[in-house]
C-alpha cells in the first residue's frame, strides 16, 4: 500500500486511515503502529527518485532487460530506456555509456499501447540517448541468441505464437491474434498458468515411481534450462522462487510456515528487491491468485459435491478475474475463464513439446502442426462472440470490486444468509454498471479524438452516436487501430451518423474501413450535404454555417462549418476552411455563437484570422494535430492570435483526447 499511494492518494490514504482503526481496534497498539511505519517506509521509497548526473555524460551499468530494439540500463541507483534498433545486446552486459538524458517522451495516439506508462510501471522515467557504447564485460548467457537460435527451428507463424506466449515478445500470427481476441493472451502470460500447471503435470508423472520430495526437485530440475531461456520474466522468477521456498518449507522445515506466510515472504522479499513490482499486473496477479484460490475454497470446503465445487469455484475465479480483464482489453468476454480452464492442458502439452525440442528431440514439424491445429481449434470460438465493452476501470472501482467480491466470500463461508444476498445483489449491480453503457443515458459528451495528424470528434447525445470526420494516416488503419477500440471503450456498438467535413485524406481517410468494419447507419458529406442540414437528431440541431460550400473549387473552402449545442455550450467545427470562409460566414450571419471552437485547418495560418476569434468570441480553442507533424501545425501566428484574444488552447498533439461531458436525464 504504502509503494502506490504517490500515484494514488486520494484513494489509498483513506484506506490507510481505515486500515490503522481496524488495527487499533482488533490487534495491540503496538502492532498498529508497526504497521504503519512499515507503510510509511513504503510511501517514502515510493517518493525515491534518483537522477543521476554525470559531468562527462557517461554512465556505467548493467542490462537488465534486453528487447529487439531496445533495452533497460540499470546504472545502480537508476533505470535508463535505451533505444537501439537492431539490438544485440544481453541481459548481464555491464556497458560504459555516452550520451543525452532526458525524459521519457512517446507519441500514443488514443487507444494505443501506452508504452510510456509500461515504462514507467517498471520504474523507467528517463531516457538515454547514446553516441557511444563501450562493452565492459560480456555476459557469459546469451538469451536473446539462444531464444532466436530456438526460434529458428520453427516455422515463422510457430515461433511468432511461441516468442508472444513464452517470451513476451510481439507477434502477428493468427493463433496469437485469436487468443487475444478470446482474452486468453495476457491473462495465461501474466498468470503463468501454463507454468504451474507443467511443472504439476511432471510431478505427476515423476511421482509415480519416486517419494514425492524427490519428484519435485527432478522437475524443477528438468524445467530449469527452460526457465532459463525465459529469463527475465519475472512470471518465472515469481513461479521459480515460490516453487522452491514451498519445497524447504514442506521439507527440510517440516511445513513451519503455512502457504499464506510463504507467499507473504516471497511477495515481500520480491519488493524489497524492486519497489516497481508493487505497480506491475505480474505481480498482482500472480500473488492475488494463491490467496484468493485459498478463500475460494474455503467457501466449497463442506460440500461434499465436486461438480458444485467444480462450477462455483469456477464462477467465482471468473467474477474475480473481470477486473483484471477489463484492465487488459476494456472489455469482458464472459468465456475467457472457462477457455482458460479448457486450452490450459493444450497450451501445457504444447509447453512439453516445446522443451521437448529445446533438448534437440526432433519434433518440430509436430510441433508446427500442433500449433496450426490450436489456430483452428481457438478459430472456432471465435463465433461465439459474448463480448462487452467497457470503460478502463479505475483503481478506486477496482479497489471496490475486490473489496465487495472478498466480502460475498466471506458471508458465503460463514452462511449468514441475509448479508450472503445484500452482498451479491451489491456486487452484481456493480457488474452490471461496469457491462452495461449505464452512463451512457445519463450524459452526453464531446471528445476530440487524438488520431495524429488529423480530425475525428465523437458527439454522443445519450445513446445516439455521431462522428465528426474520421482521421486519416498512411502508416496505419486509424478506424481499426484507434477509432474502433475508441468507440468501444465508449460502450458505442454502432454510429447513427458520420458526418465528413471534405475530401481530404486527414478528414475522411478512414471511412471505408470504418464503414466495413463498424456499423454506420448513414454518412453526411459534401455531396449529400445540402439535402441534410439544418438537421435534427435527438433534439439538437446541426446547422452547416458554410452554405455556398458547394460553389468553391478549393476542397478546403468546400468544409462543412458544423454548429451546435450540447450540455450547455455552442460547439463550431470549421474543418479546414481557410479565411475565405470566415468572412463569408461573418457577413452572412450577425452572431454564430461558439464556446468552444475546433480551429479550422489544425492551427494553420490560412485560417483563424483576428477578425473572426473577434466576431466568434470562444472561450476555447481545440486544435487537433499531430506531435512534431512537418505541416508546422499550429502555427506560431494563429497561437498569437488565439492567446490575444484570451481563449484557452487546447491540443489533442499535447492532451491527448480532449473530452467534454454533461448530464442530463433527456
Amino acid at each position: 500500500m504504502g509503494l502506490v499511494v504517490r500515484y494514488h492518494p486520494l484513494i489509498f490514504i483513506p484506506i490507510a486511515i481505515l486500515l490503522f482503526i481496524y488495527l487499533l481496534r482488533k490487534y495491540h497498539k503496538k502492532i498498529a503502529l508497526i504497521s504503519m511505519c512499515v507503510l510509511s517506509l513504503g510511501v517514502g521509497y515510493s517518493f525515491l527518485d534518483i537522477n543521476i548526473t554525470s559531468s562527462d555524460n557517461t554512465y556505467s551499468g548493467v542490462v537488465i532487460e534486453s528487447k529487439d530494439n531496445y533495452f533497460i540500463f540499470y546504472t545502480g541507483l537508476e533505470r535508463l530506456y535505451v533505444s537501439n534498433y537492431g539490438n544485440t545486446y544481453e541481459v548481464g552486459d555491464i556497458l560504459s555509456l555516452t550520451g543525452e538524458k532526458e525524459d521519457l517522451h512517446f507519441i500514443t495516439l488514443e487507444s494505443e499501447f501506452d508504452f510510456e506508462d509500461y515504462l514507467s510501471k517498471k520504474g523507467v522515467n528517463r531516457e538515454l540517448t547514446v553516441s557511444n557504447y563501450e562493452v565492459k564485460h560480456s555476459s557469459p548467457f546469451k538469451l536473446n541468441q539462444w531464444k532466436n537460435n530456438f526460434l529458428s527451428k520453427f516455422d515463422e507463424d510457430t515461433a511468432s505464437f511461441i516468442k508472444a506466449l513464452f517470451f513476451s515478445g510481439s507477434s502477428d500470427s493468427d493463433l496469437s491474434s485469436n487468443l487475444e481476441a478470446l482474452h486468453l493472451s495476457r491473462f495465461a502470460s501474466a498468470s503463468g498458468i501454463y507454468i504451474y500447471a507443467f511443472l504439476n503435470s511432471l510431478n505427476f508423472i515423476f511421482s509415480t515411481f519416486m517419494k514425492k520430495k524427490w519428484a519435485r526437485v527432478v522437475s524443477y530440475g528438468v524445467l530449469f534450462p527452460y526457465f532459463l531461456l525465459l529469463f527475465p520474466r519475472f512470471t518465472i522468477i515469481r513461479i521459480s522462487t515460490l516453487y522452491i521456498l514451498r519445497w524447504i518449507n514442506q521439507y527440510p522445515l517440516h511445513k513451519r510456515f503455512t502457504s499464506f506466510e510463504v507467499t507473504s515472504i516471497a511477495g515481500i522479499f520480491f519488493l524489497c528487491v524492486n519497489r516497481h513490482l508493487a505497480r506491475q499486473d505480474s505481480f498482482i496477479l500472480g500473488f492475488a491468485l494463491p490467496f484468493i484460490y485459498y478463500y475460494v475454497n474455503r467457501v466449497f470446503k463442506s460440500s461434499r459435491r465436486k461438480a458444485v465445487k467444480k462450477v462455483g469455484s469456477t464462477l467465482l475465479f471468473g467474477v474475480f478475474f473481470i477486473p483484471f480483464e477489463i484492465s487488459f482489453y476494456s472489455s469482458v468476454n464472459i468465456l475467457t475463464y472457462p477457455l482458460t480452464l479448457l486450452f490450459t492442458p493444450f497450451f501445457t502439452l504444447l509447453s512439453f513439446m516445446t522443451l521437448l525440442c529445446y533438448y534437440h528431440v526432433p519434433i518440430c514439424g509436430l510441433v508446427n502442426r500442433y500449433t496450426s491445429f490450436l489456430n483452428k481449434f481457438t478459430a472456432l470460438f471465435l463465433k461465439i462472440n459474448y463480448t462487452f465493452y467497457t470503460p478502463r476501470l479505475g483503481v478506486g472501482l477496482t479497489i471496490l470490486f475486490i473489496a465487495l467480491f472478498m466480502v460475498v466470500l466471506y458471508f458465503v463461508e460463514i452462511k449468514h444468509k441475509p448479508m450472503i444476498s445484500f452482498s451479491s445483489l451489491s456486487l452484481g449491480v456493480l457488474c452490471l454498471g461496469i457491462i452495461l453503457p449505464v452512463q451512457n443515458v445519463v450524459t452526453s459528451e464531446v471528445t476530440f479524438i487524438n488520431v495524429g495528424q488529423g480530425d475525428a470528434a465523437l458527439v454522443r447525445i445519450h445513446n445516439t452516436s455521431i462522428l465528426i470526420d474520421t482521421g486519416g494516416l498512411y502508416n496505419k488503419d486509424v478506424a481499426s487501430d484507434i477509432l474502433i477500440p475508441f468507440l468501444h471503450s465508449r460502450q458505442i456498438y454502432s454510429l447513427d451518423y458520420v458526418m465528413i467535413s471534405h475530401d481530404d485524406s486527414d478528414h475522411n481517410g478512414a471511412l471505408d474501413s470504418l464503414c466495413e468494419n463498424f456499423t454506420v447507419r448513414n454518412v453526411i458529406d459534401e455531396t449529400n450535404a445540402s439535402y441534410v442540414f439544418p438537421l435534427d437528431i435527438s433534439g439538437v440541431t446541426f446547422t452547416n454555417y458554410n452554405t455556398a460550400y458547394a460553389s468553391y473549387s478549393d476542397d478546403n473552402d468546400r468544409s462543412l462549418v458544423i454548429g451546435f449545442n450540447l450540455g450547455g455550450k455552442d460547439y463550431l467545427f470549421m474543418g479546414d476552411a481557410t479565411t475565405t470562409i470566415e468572412n463569408s460566414i461573418m457577413s452572412s450571419y450577425s452572431y454564430v455563437p461558439c464556446d468552444i471552437l475546433k480551429v479550422g485547418h489544425h492551427g494553420s495560418s490560412t485560417s483563424t484570422s483576428d477578425e473572426f476569434i473577434a466576431y466568434l468570441e470562444p472561450q476555447t480553442a481545440i486544435i487537433s494535430c499531430g506531435e512534431n507533424n512537418r505541416y508546422g501545425h499550429p502555427t506560431d501566428k494563429v497561437l498569437s492570435t488565439l492567446s490575444s484574444y484570451g481563449v484557452e488552447i487546447r491540443r489533442t498533439d499535447l492532451e491527448g483526447s480532449i473530452r467534454y461531458l454533461s448530464f442530463s436525464l433527456w
